[in-house]
């Protein structure tokens, strides 16, 4: 994007399918200052900084975190963003 991270912000979040609504929403209310993400929420696996225009970002985590059979989503937790800017993880088998 070419917008500073406060105008239009992107991060990306991992959690289990099942939680992503409820994250989504927890994060929308942790609000800008904390980069809109709950940092008590234990439902959040994985997520990277908020970056805006020119920023990049990189997420390292342990694959042992996730399991097989479970779905993964990912999301974009900036206001308004996690109804489209989403996506699936799958785990190779």
């Amino acid at each position: 994007g070419r917008l500073p991270k406060l105008a239009m912000g992107h991060n990306w979040v991992l959690v289990k399918q099942a939680d992503l609504n409820g994250v989504a929403r927890t994060s929308m209310a942790a609000g800008e200052a904390l980069d809109y993400i709950d940092p008590s929420d234990t439902r959040v696996i994985a997520h990277t900084a908020m970056i805006g225009a020119g920023e990049s970002a990189s997420v390292t985590f342990p694959v042992k975190k996730l399991q097989a059979g479970v779905r993964y989503s990912f999301l974009c937790t900036f206001a308004g963003h996690s109804p489209i800017m989403q996506g699936t993880l799958a785990l190779a088998r």
